[in-house]
Protein backbone atom coordinates (compact mmCIF):
# COMPACT_ATOMS: atom_id res chain seq x y z
CA UNK A 1 0.00 0.00 0.00
CA UNK A 2 1.49 3.24 -0.80
CA UNK A 3 1.77 5.26 2.29
CA UNK A 4 2.21 9.19 1.06
CA UNK A 5 0.04 10.16 -2.06
CA UNK A 6 0.61 13.95 -2.62
CA UNK A 7 -1.28 16.20 -4.62
CA UNK A 8 -0.47 19.08 -6.94
CA UNK A 9 -3.64 21.32 -8.34
CA UNK A 10 -1.73 22.89 -11.27
CA UNK A 11 -3.21 25.86 -13.39
CA UNK A 12 -0.75 28.07 -15.66
CA UNK A 13 2.17 27.02 -13.50
CA UNK A 14 4.87 26.44 -16.55
CA UNK A 15 7.25 29.18 -14.51
CA UNK A 16 7.92 26.78 -11.38
CA UNK A 17 6.51 23.17 -12.28
CA UNK A 18 9.94 21.80 -13.41
CA UNK A 19 11.40 22.55 -10.24
CA UNK A 20 7.92 21.43 -8.13
CA UNK A 21 7.98 18.32 -10.18
CA UNK A 22 11.90 17.46 -10.06
CA UNK A 23 11.76 17.84 -6.54
CA UNK A 24 8.62 15.22 -5.84
CA UNK A 25 10.15 12.42 -8.13
CA UNK A 26 13.71 12.47 -7.38
CA UNK A 27 12.60 11.76 -3.60
CA UNK A 28 14.88 8.86 -1.45
CA UNK A 29 11.86 7.73 0.05
CA UNK A 30 9.87 5.57 -2.20
CA UNK A 31 6.71 4.96 -0.53
CA UNK A 32 4.82 7.57 -2.06
CA UNK A 33 2.56 8.44 -5.62
CA UNK A 34 2.18 12.01 -6.88
CA UNK A 35 -1.23 13.45 -8.37
CA UNK A 36 -1.23 16.33 -10.60
CA UNK A 37 -4.44 17.47 -12.13
CA UNK A 38 -4.17 20.22 -14.59
CA UNK A 39 -7.21 23.23 -14.33
CA UNK A 40 -7.06 23.84 -18.47
CA UNK A 41 -3.86 26.00 -17.90
CA UNK A 42 -3.35 27.80 -21.38
CA UNK A 43 0.49 27.87 -20.92
CA UNK A 44 2.86 25.27 -21.30
CA UNK A 45 1.90 23.47 -18.06
CA UNK A 46 0.34 20.68 -20.36
CA UNK A 47 3.21 20.00 -22.10
CA UNK A 48 5.92 19.55 -19.17
CA UNK A 49 3.22 17.23 -17.20
CA UNK A 50 2.53 15.30 -20.16
CA UNK A 51 6.21 14.84 -20.76
CA UNK A 52 6.86 13.82 -16.54
CA UNK A 53 4.11 11.76 -16.64
CA UNK A 54 6.10 10.00 -19.43
CA UNK A 55 9.45 9.65 -17.85
CA UNK A 56 7.72 9.32 -14.35
CA UNK A 57 4.83 6.90 -14.94
CA UNK A 58 5.58 4.98 -11.73
CA UNK A 59 5.39 7.82 -9.65
CA UNK A 60 3.55 10.43 -11.37
CA UNK A 61 -0.19 10.03 -12.94
CA UNK A 62 -1.60 13.49 -14.01
CA UNK A 63 -5.09 14.08 -14.75
CA UNK A 64 -6.55 17.19 -17.04
CA UNK A 65 -10.08 18.82 -16.39
CA UNK A 66 -12.42 19.12 -18.68
CA UNK A 67 -13.24 22.73 -17.61
CA UNK A 68 -11.26 25.21 -15.05
CA UNK A 69 -13.17 24.32 -11.69
CA UNK A 70 -10.44 25.63 -9.27
CA UNK A 71 -7.84 24.75 -7.25
CA UNK A 72 -10.55 23.20 -4.32
CA UNK A 73 -12.50 20.97 -6.80
CA UNK A 74 -8.93 19.78 -8.64
CA UNK A 75 -7.98 18.63 -4.70
CA UNK A 76 -10.97 16.99 -4.39
CA UNK A 77 -10.21 15.67 -7.88
CA UNK A 78 -7.27 13.73 -6.66
CA UNK A 79 -8.28 12.76 -3.35
CA UNK A 80 -10.60 10.61 -5.14
CA UNK A 81 -7.95 8.68 -6.90
CA UNK A 82 -5.44 8.87 -4.11
CA UNK A 83 -4.01 5.36 -2.25
CA UNK A 84 -1.93 7.09 0.12
CA UNK A 85 -2.58 6.36 3.90
CA UNK A 86 -1.20 9.75 4.81
CA UNK A 87 -2.28 12.68 1.92
CA UNK A 88 -0.04 16.05 1.33
CA UNK A 89 -0.74 18.83 -1.07
CA UNK A 90 1.91 21.23 -3.11
CA UNK A 91 0.67 24.24 -4.13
Amino acid sequence: MIKVSVIVPVFNAENYLRQCLDSLVNQTYSNYEVICIDDCSSDSSQAILADYAGRCSDKLTVLYNDENVGQGKSRIRGLSIASGEYIMFVD
